[in-house]
This record gives C-alpha cells, sequence and structure tokens, in this order.
C-alpha cells in the first residue's frame, strides 16, 4: 500500500475509534486504534495521535501502565518533531488520566500546564 492510502486507512481506524469512544465502547475503539498502529504511512503526527487516542483508552479501561506508555510513545514524537501541538494534545491526555484516578500529586500541575504552558 502506497504512503497515500496507508494514511487514509490509518486515519479511517483513528477515527473509528474515536466513534465507538463516543458510543461507549471502549472495546471496539481498542480495536480500531489498534488496528491503525500496524499501517505504515510514514507520517509521525498520525502516529502520535494513534498513540494518544490508544492512551485514553486503555486509561479509562483501567489499563493506566499501558497507557502511559502510549502516552510517552506520542511525547517521543511530539518531542522529535518540535511539535508544541502534540506537547499540549499529552499534557491534556496525561491531566485527564491523573484527575480521574484522583492523582492529585500529578494533575494540578498538568492542568496548570494546559492553560498556561508553564510548569
Amino acid at each position: 500500500m502506497d504512503g497515500g492510502r496507508a494514511l487514509d486507512v490509518s486515519h479511517y481506524h483513528y477515527l473509528s475509534g474515536w466513534v465507538a469512544v463516543l458510543q461507549g465502547d471502549l472495546l471496539r475503539a481498542r480495536e480500531c486504534v489498534e488496528a491503525a498502529f500496524p499501517i505504515q504511512s510514514g507520517v509521525p503526527f498520525p502516529l502520535a495521535l494513534n498513540h494518544l487516542a490508544l492512551a485514553q483508552v486503555l486509561h479509562e479501561s483501567g489499563e493506566d501502565a499501558a497507557a502511559a506508555e502510549h502516552l510517552e510513545g506520542a511525547r517521543r514524537i511530539g518531542r522529535a518533531m518540535g511539535s508544541r501541538l502534540l506537547e499540549y494534545m499529552c499534557a491534556l491526555v496525561e491531566a485527564r488520566g491523573a484527575e480521574t484516578t484522583k492523582d492529585s500529586r500529578r494533575w494540578p500541575g498538568r492542568w496548570r500546564w494546559v492553560a498556561t504552558g508553564a510548569t
């Protein structure tokens, strides 16, 4: 599959995962987002989005260690790209995850970063 087509198919799985999340079907959301990973488009930003989506689904499923691995995958890609947007999105996902687990050591600082960009 050529790179452009691979990107289309990968993004389809990503969006299908979000539809499943909105429908409350975390199992299908996970399956959809995981289906995007083997598709190699050669474009790092969509791969980071897949990591972020899977991190959120895993966290909502109670799999925080696996979620943290995917969050770090997205963060690595964002840093390599110099993407402040991905950095922000990672902080937002991390803050949401910390808030829902009531991790008071982490979430106030993450929300502050989300709001101001300052730690």
